[in-house]
């Protein structure tokens, strides 16, 4: 008789200290910081872990990312068209800001 008692009172206060647990509350990020490193590619990172000896903040950075284009005018990208092409998702020709290759804004 003391085991079915027993085995009544798991099967009965089991699940409830189950759904007595507090809730994860999720905490989302209060604030985002974007940084663009114009001219800032794999070569440059490295060549700062290098002068540094040591690793560099940016390396514990949980998420990165690259972006990659080229102006429609050439291989090389200027500062004005690579920022365009980022900010708009249109490809445009060096020194153009805010069109796209056929001067349209």
């Amino acid at each position: 008789m003391k085991k079915s008692v027993q085995f009544i009172y798991l099967l009965l206060i089991l699940p409830l200290a189950c759904f007595a647990q507090k809730e994860r509350k999720i905490r989302h990020p209060k604030n985002i910081i974007l940084l663009i490193g114009d001219g800032m590619g794999t070569a440059q990172i490295f060549a700062g872990i290098a002068a540094n000896k040591a690793p560099l903040n940016i390396e514990r950075s949980k998420v990165i990312g690259f972006h990659k284009n080229q102006p429609t005018s050439g291989f090389i990208t200027d500062s004005a068209a690579g920022a365009t092409a980022f900010a708009t998702g249109e490809k445009t020709y060096n020194g153009a800001i805010g069109v796209d290759k056929d001067k349209k804004g």
